[in-house]
C-alpha cells in the first residue's frame, strides 16, 4: 500500500490572517460612520443647539452682572463667550462646550436685540 504524500487541504484561516481581515473591517467601519451619521440635517441641529447654548450662557452671564454682548456684532460677541469672564460674585462664565468652529457655525443663529445675545431659529 502506498501512502500519499500530499498535506491535506487547509482547514482555516491563520491567525494572521483573521487579524488582516478584522483589521481592514474596522479601518472601512471607521471612515464610512462618521459619513453616514453626520449628514446635513445633523449639523443644522448641533448648530442650533449650540446657538441656544451660547445665547443661555450669555443671558446668564449678564444676570450676575457680566455683559459679554460686543457693540460690534454677533462674532466678537461670541468670542468673548469663548474666552469667558468673571463675575464680582467669583462665578465664572464661559462657553467650554463649543470650539470656535462650531461657535463660528452657530452664530449664524444668533442675532443681537436691545443689547441681549438672542437665539434666531431662522439664518441671519
Amino acid at each position: 500500500m502506498k501512502h500519499s504524500t500530499t498535506s491535506l487541504p487547509s482547514r482555516g484561516f491563520a491567525l494572521s490572517e483573521m487579524l488582516l481581515a478584522i483589521g481592514v473591517m474596522f479601518l472601512i467601519a471607521i471612515l464610512t460612520i462618521p459619513m453616514l451619521t453626520m449628514n446635513k440635517g445633523l449639523r443644522e441641529v448641533k448648530e442650533r443647539r449650540d446657538a441656544q447654548l451660547l445665547a443661555s450662557v450669555c443671558f446668564q452671564a449678564q444676570q450676575a452682572g457680566v455683559n459679554f454682548v460686543a457693540a460690534n456684532g454677533v462674532d466678537p460677541t461670541v468670542k468673548n463667550l469663548l474666552s469667558g469672564g468673571q463675575a464680582s460674585t467669583g462665578r465664572r462664565f464661559q462657553a467650554l462646550a463649543i470650539t470656535p468652529d462650531e461657535a463660528a457655525a452657530a452664530s449664524r443663529h444668533l442675532r443681537i436685540t436691545n443689547g441681549n445675545l438672542m437665539y434666531s431659529p431662522s439664518s441671519r
